[in-house]
């Protein structure tokens, strides 16, 4: 099987800055790994914009994408290479379907099927990603993968939604969860405690989340809950507060909550932990508190990581953490209310920052607090408990190693692969900006074959390398020197745009980047473009 994969390299400058470090980027890392290991049994090409992130991904993912079984094609590339090997499988690493399905679209010849995975679902530029997706026509092979039962539930829902409107909208889903190199969290060495001051003898609660009351989750009732379960036990309880920080200043926050609840002595604050560092403060606990409110959560990938490296769980029951933890075996579940709806708030959300508005239905999503502090006791408390859940942790954070998760992906992708020889793909309707189409208008004229070009004195000192033409870093992914050179020699003496087309086509992949190396010349004063052939702005665009 050939395997397509979408890849971003955004992720890669998040993974570098442990500040801006979110669920999503380790998730498709540690998926992209998984899939790229020797021995899965297929091809793999990871499609990247430019040469840059070529190299920015070889350098972060190291000898694993140098395996033969593994290429690196940039998207100027891109089409030469499904020709030579077409695809059969195209993988967008988030759940905006439709941008591989353009990409489908683009390539007639290529009979693909086309998944993706969700990560946050509940953020407003995903409503838009699936009326985008439904309009590009997926075909019965294609599927969104979900990471929990519970986000297919909402798809479902929008999808439901979107057919009031759109009749024949469907697009199939599958759940698959996210998984985690078990071995990372299970061999790691534990932070020492004395590191954060911590006793020996303490009973160590670890919250490892980004800091955030907007999109991540509200960490004050988990002081409150420290501060009634001080007030139970007598046994030594420490909380210790780890994640990436943003822009909020929210451990600032809680610090002044923590010394108005009088529990300061109690509290840790890891800001910005290492990887290194987070899977030593998961070995170092003794138990892994998640209390998640927010819409934004889909899956809890800190929830198996916790899991991975043995610590029973209490969780919230909210969304995706309730398929996580198994309620009294490896942990246990606290039960959440919320209202039913509340009109006022969602009338005015298509108004609100994002943001905003998800801190406004989360602050309505209420945990029991009573039973959060008794589940918390009876861990603190009965050792035989804790350790027998711990145990059972391990083994649950287990199944979700990407050794059994990739499996899952290749069954899939098989079972779409032979649908798909049957399926139906409808046309698809322009659900990208076609830029030339639309702003036809905005230049004077526009290049046509019969435009005349004709190298100037600048053109010649750049031929002669006395006058240096800077490009900008990202251009190398569409401007070559030879061909820019070649153009130039062949403009030595008066000659046209379509001439210069046919004269240098052996050059190019495709013969439209020279009109557009040409325009670039022109740009910078290389060239003159002659006369009156080019047509004017409010011409209709061919």
């Amino acid at each position: 099987m050939h395997l397509g994969v979408l890849f971003y390299s955004d992720t890669i400058v998040f993974a570098q800055q442990p500040r801006d470090l979110k669920g999503r980027a380790v998730a498709n890392h540690g998926l992209v790994r998984a899939l790229l290991r020797p021995g899965r049994g297929h091809y793999v090409t990871l499609i990247v914009s430019g040469p840059t992130e070529r190299q920015l991904v070889q350098d972060f993912f190291g000898e694993v994408v140098r395996s033969p079984n593994v290429e690196l094609v940039t998207l100027r590339e891109l089409a030469a290479a499904v020709r030579a090997r077409p695809l059969d499988v195209l993988h967008v690493l988030g759940p905006d379907l439709y941008r591989g399905l353009a990409l489908r679209a683009a390539f007639p010849a290529q009979r693909c099927v086309v998944t993706g995975m969700t990560h946050t679902i509940a953020h407003d530029p995903f409503l838009g990603w699936l009326w985008l997706s439904l309009l590009a026509g997926p075909s019965a092979a294609d599927c969104l993968v979900c990471t929990a039962p519970t986000a297919e539930q909402a798809i479902q829902a929008m999808l439901a939604t979107c057919r009031a409107r759109l009749p024949d909208a469907a697009l199939a889903t599958r759940v698959i969860p996210l998984g985690v190199e078990v071995g990372d969290f299970a061999r790691a060495a534990p932070l020492s405690r004395a590191t954060l001051q911590l006793g020996a003898d303490d009973i160590v609660l670890l919250s490892c989340a980004r800091f955030s009351y907007y999109t991540k989750t509200d960490l004050i009732p988990v002081l409150l809950a420290l501060r009634e379960l001080t007030r139970q036990t007598a046994k030594p309880v420490a909380l210790v507060l780890a994640g990436a920080t943003g822009e909020e200043r929210y451990p600032e926050l809680l610090q002044l909550v923590a010394q108005e609840y009088g529990v300061a002595a109690h509290v840790r604050f890891v800001p910005n932990p290492s990887e290194t560092t987070k899977r030593g403060l998961l070995k170092m606990a003794d138990v892994f508190v998640a209390p998640s409110d927010n819409l934004q959560e889909t899956f809890g990938l800190s929830v198996i990581e916790a899991l991975a490296a043995g610590l029973p769980v209490v969780a919230a029951d909210w969304d995706g953490y309730r398929t996580l933890v198994r309620d009294g075996v490896d942990g246990f579940l606290i039960p959440t209310c919320a209202p039913r709806r509340c009109d006022t708030l969602e009338q005015t959300a298509p108004l609100q920052l994002d943001s905003l508005a998800q801190l406004f239905r989360a602050q309505a999503v209420a945990m029991d607090l009573t039973l959060l502090v008794e589940r918390l006791r009876t861990l603190v408390e009965q050792d035989d408990v804790r350790c027998a859940m711990a145990a059972q942790a391990g083994a649950r954070g287990r199944t979700f190693d990407w050794s059994r998760i990739v499996p899952q992906y290749g069954a899939l992708w098989q079972e779409l692969v032979a649908q798909a020889a049957n399926a139906v793909v409808s046309p698809p309707l322009a659900v990208t900006l076609d830029a030339y189409a639309a702003f036809h208008h905005y230049p004077t004229t526009r290049l046509q074959p019969t435009t005349r070009v004709l190298v100037t004195p600048r053109g010649q000192e750049f031929l002669c390398g006395t006058l240096p033409v800077r490009m900008y870093e990202a251009m190398e992914e569409i401007l070559s020197v030879p061909l820019l050179t070649a153009l130039l020699q062949r403009a030595a003496t008066e000659t046209t745009v379509d001439a210069l087309t046919a004269a240098c086509a052996p050059l190019v992949t495709s013969a439209d980047l020279i009109p557009y190396h040409v325009a670039w010349l022109a740009k910078y004063g290389c060239v003159r473009l002659g006369g009156s052939d080019s047509i004017p702005n409010n011409a209709v665009p061919s």
